[in-house]
């Protein structure tokens, strides 16, 4: 590529439009590894922090995604979690064509943690460890760490490897979802997700953490999912008209209004 130097478009920002329409055009595809910076460096003309900055450029984007002694890879397809529909993860994956590989880290019996002791209100034995890793075109894309229903006990290894939680719970336990709470965060990685992620541990992920309830309102799943965040978003539909807190503050505004609204004969400020 030649880059145009009598323009207002700084060269790093060319530099990244340049290697984002070769990602576009299917030259670079999801799971490709980047150019070296000394490779990208010689075919440009530029200085190394100038490459360092176009990549910068990419990463922000959410086109590429560098792992730590590997290189700068190219992301996969943006894949949404839709909030409104009661789903897994892998379910949401699966119907935006995305089938990613999954790897069963962890499944056993284990003592409930403080934020689970409701689980043994009436149910006899230890609850269910489950820990599972997604993988998409190469590079890992979320950890999951579910704790499940003493139900679950009577679960075999291969079907907790080859089938999703609710899968698992709907049509192996017969465990019917009524609902689930979700709320969304971020945090840092940290040294064993960052492990498991491939990412450094003071890099951000996004975090889901899910109770679901079944049709007695009894919990039988908790999760606590940690995503890496490019390439990954979360997203809901909201129908009006406006309630809770923003018909409250409607109702302040209005209220102000008509306060400020002038009486017989004044005048409107300038």
């Amino acid at each position: 590529m030649t880059i145009e130097r009598n323009t207002s478009v700084l060269i790093y920002v060319q530099i990244a439009e340049s290697l984002a329409r070769r990602i576009a055009g299917g030259e670079y595809r999801p799971g490709d590894r980047l150019p070296s910076e000394q490779e990208l460096t010689r075919q440009f003309g530029v200085s190394r922090m100038t490459i360092r900055k176009a990549i910068g450029e990419l990463l922000r984007q959410g086109l590429v995604i560098a792992q730590q002694g590997k290189g700068t890879f190219v992301t996969g397809p943006l894949v949404r979690y839709e909030l409104q529909d009661l789903h897994g993860l892998y379910d949401g994956l699966f119907v935006q064509g995305e089938y990613p590989d999954t790897e069963l880290l962890e499944f056993e019996p284990t003592r409930p943690s403080r934020f689970d002791a409701d689980y043994v209100d009436g149910e006899a034995g230890p609850l269910i460890s489950l820990k599972r890793l997604y993988v998409m075109h190469g590079t890992p894309l979320a950890l999951t760490q579910a704790y499940l229903t003493p139900r679950a006990s009577r679960l075999t290894r291969a079907q907790a490897s080859r089938y999703p939680i609710y899968v698992l719970l709907d049509r192996v336990l017969k465990i019917k979802i009524k609902e689930a709470q979700i709320n969304l965060g971020a945090r840092q990685a940290g040294k064993e997700t960052g492990r498991l992620l491939d990412l450094k541990p003071q890099m951000p992920v996004m975090t889901m953490e899910r109770v679901s309830y079944d049709e007695h309102g009894a919990i039988c799943e908790h999760s606590a999912i940690s995503i890496r965040a490019a390439g990954y978003q979360f997203g809901i539909r909201v129908r009006g008209p406006l309630g809770g807190a923003g018909g409250m503050t409607l109702a302040k505004v209005d209220a102000q209004a008509d306060e400020d609204a002038p009486t017989a004969g004044g005048t409107l400020a300038a």
